[in-house]
């Protein structure tokens, strides 16, 4: 080799070995720059801004939209307490919700259900908890950008813009999506630690922290596989290139995306969801997909129409088919900007890209094919992008004011807009009130808001959105289902012959398509128990029992059998099969107060007085209703425990109860 050639090398190597130490201290700059006064002005302004934005959530309620399946109904939630804190944990963490594995995010609810309760008052606190997660991403995402290289002006309009983009509104205030704030709260602390090992040069010594985060994130739901794409493309910006050593260097990550990844497809497709909300071919889907992805990309410049549901179209339309011209358009101009080293667009619509392709439901999953909570963590990449040209603009000059008085009113008008969205989900009749009037002849929107009429008293509106919807279709047994339950709150014996025809045209419909699709066959012992239900309120007790045998031939595990056939053999006296039917229900429902003194019951009319104590103790440790105050008095009387029997008795009185003619006969008060 020629001297020349040397000193060149030389020459090159020190400045590899120079830029790297630059790199070094760079990094150490800004890893540190969140302690600088101006950085922490600017992301305490972004967080105290994006709460305003959310502020209303703390008002708002639950919505009949998945929050009655995760938590209002799961009873993994209502039953959990001190005492089987640990083993309903694991039996979170070994469940699905409605054909999603999350047990991060149910577990969540669990202990907010410890904390806080299940009252009206309680649905602040677990709101808050959404918002305070949000808070802490838009932290997350001001110190990403910073380490990104993004002055703190830059990271400031990053973080503010994740923090109070319209499309975020779903993800904050519907409680079921806690899945997305929680996931991406340790998906971004994960990326920032790799950011941080990568510029550091250290990337084994954060190994530690990412793994951890990687599987608690993948744990609140499964979009958070897309982590190790996420690093390939933070790899491309700070490297300005991309690297095949790089991407192996991610295979521990590859491989428990993997893990994470089917595992979840593995639940979706026993649960019966890929591919069954349209008739639609796996060929059509990919168009579908193209068009979401663009539609993504329209509504991260302005959301002209948000809704909680975008219903599928009743047929494939043309502009799917179109969209694809656009889209591959979109992907040769990445490539161009790619070969001509435009780094922060390459970076910015990859990051999008990669988090955003796994949502476009190209396999399906919901009711929706599009839904605004999937650009929770994909817009991250967008919001990149123009943060970094925001700070390259300078302020100072008359160009740059107007640009930052435009930015300025855009970011008004994006809390606005975000502020009126926020109180769509204050229940769920302003939820499907919305949705309708986008989608009126979308079925599953009419029969949600009667049910919420009918549960909140207003009887004739329900009967009306019943109607509207059952004319939508009346091949459906769900809406017959949903209105039998109006009529059987009833106490008039005509109304209840209404829940009778009702519940049996539910079953009708439901045997029909039991045949030849198991969705309906899991729904049939449901309605054959409001059936049985019914046939016992009209006291047509006999037929109720082989009602509900069918019921219990078709599903053994469904605790709600046991539990409406106990009551049926109670009004016929037969209290041996009564006994049996709750000790049934006590497998699946250990933790029933009121079933356990239920138990407690049949075994004092059956003579077991000392048994019966011992379940009177034991179900009021988990109840304390006054009934079961009255029934142990009643057994105290009985066992010649006068003393113990008016200590109940006065503590009935002093609830304001009036005490039964038994017991003031028997203890003289």
């Amino acid at each position: 080799m020629s001297n020349s050639k040397k000193k060149s090398k030389k020459k090159h190597t020190q400045r590899k070995v120079t830029q790297t130490k630059s790199n070094h201290v760079n990094a150490k700059t800004e890893m540190s720059s969140w302690k600088d006064k101006l950085s922490l002005v600017l992301v305490a302004s972004a967080i105290m801004l994006s709460f305003l934005a959310f502020s209303d959530s703390l008002n708002n309620e639950w919505v009949n939209w998945d929050d009655d399946k995760n938590f209002v109904e799961n009873k993994l939630i209502q039953d959990i307490s001190s005492e089987n804190f640990w083993k309903l944990t694991g039996e979170i963490f070994t469940t699905d919700v409605i054909g999603g594995y999350n047990p991060l995010t149910v577990w969540s609810f669990a202990l907010e259900k410890m904390v806080f309760g299940m009252d009206k008052e309680s649905w602040k606190w677990w709101h808050l908890n959404n918002v305070l997660l949000h808070l802490f991403c838009v932290f997350l995402v001001f110190q990403i950008g910073r380490q990104l290289g993004l002055g703190p002006i830059g990271a400031f309009l990053l973080a503010l813009l994740f923090g109070i983009h319209p499309m975020r509104v779903e993800s904050v205030a519907w409680l079921t999506e806690r899945k997305d704030v929680l996931f991406a709260s340790f998906y971004f602390a994960a990326l920032f630690y790799y950011i941080k090992g990568k510029k550091l040069n250290k990337e084994f010594k954060f190994i530690w922290f990412i793994i951890p985060l990687f599987f608690l994130s993948g744990l609140s739901k499964i979009q958070a596989v897309s982590l190790p794409l996420s690093m390939i493309a933070v790899d491309y910006w700070l490297e300005k290139s991309f690297s095949w050593k790089s991407i192996f260097y991610k295979t521990p990550y590859f491989f428990i995306s993997l893990i994470i990844g089917s595992f979840g497809f593995f639940v979706l497709s026993s649960e019966g969801v890929l591919l069954d909300s349209t008739t639609f071919s796996f060929f059509q889907r990919l168009f579908i997909g193209s068009y979401s992805y663009l539609v993504y990309l329209g509504k991260f410049i302005y959301p002209w129409e948000m809704s909680p549901l975008y219903p599928y179209p009743s047929s494939f339309e043309t502009i799917y088919y179109l969209s694809a011209f656009p889209f591959f358009g979109l992907v040769g101009a990445i490539v161009y900007l790619w070969t001509k080293k435009k780094h922060v667009w390459v970076f910015g619509l990859l990051f999008f890209t990669v988090n955003v392709m796994f949502v476009l439901q190209i396999l399906g999953a919901g009711q929706g094919f599009l839904a605004d909570r999937f650009t929770y963590v994909p817009y991250a990449g967008l919001f990149f992008i123009a943060a970094y040209y925001f700070q390259q603009t300078d302020l100072t000059s008359i160009v740059g004011k107007a640009i930052a008085g435009v930015v300025g009113l855009y970011m008004m008008l994006f809390m606005y807009k975000t502020y009126q969205q926020v109180d769509i989900w204050s229940n769920s009749y302003s939820l499907w009130s919305h949705v309708i009037e986008h989608y009126p002849r979308t079925k599953v929107t009419w029969g949600n808001r009667a049910n919420w009429l009918r549960d909140a008293g207003y009887k004739d509106l329900a009967l009306r959105d019943y109607s509207q919807r059952l004319s939508l279709g009346q091949d459906d047994p769900e809406p017959y289902n949903s209105r039998g339950k109006l009529y059987f709150q009833s106490q008039r014996k005509d109304t209840l012959l209404l829940a009778l025809a009702d519940y049996q045209q539910a079953v009708k419909l439901t045997t029909e398509k039991a045949k030849t699709d198991g969705k309906y066959r899991d729904l049939l012992p449901e309605y054959l128990v409001n059936l049985g239900s019914t046939q016992a309120r009209l006291n047509r007790n006999y037929p109720a029992i082989e009602t509900f045998k069918k019921a219990e031939a078709l599903d053994p595990n469904n605790p709600n059998v046991y539990f409406n056939r106990s009551i049926t053999y109670h009004n016929i006296g037969d209290y041996e099969n009564e006994q049996k039917d709750v000790l049934s229900y006590l497998k699946f429902r250990p933790y029933n107060g009121a079933m356990i003194s239920n138990l407690a019951t049949t075994k004092r009319i059956l003579g077991d007085y000392k048994g019966a104590e011992i379940d009177y103790n034991r179900a009021l440790r988990y109840s304390q209703i006054p009934a079961i105050y009255i029934e142990r008095a009643r057994n105290y009387v009985a066992l010649g425990k006068f003393q113990e029997a008016r200590k109940d008795a006065q503590l009935i009185i002093d609830n304001g109860i009036a005490l039964p003619a038994d017991l003031r006969k028997n203890l003289g008060m």
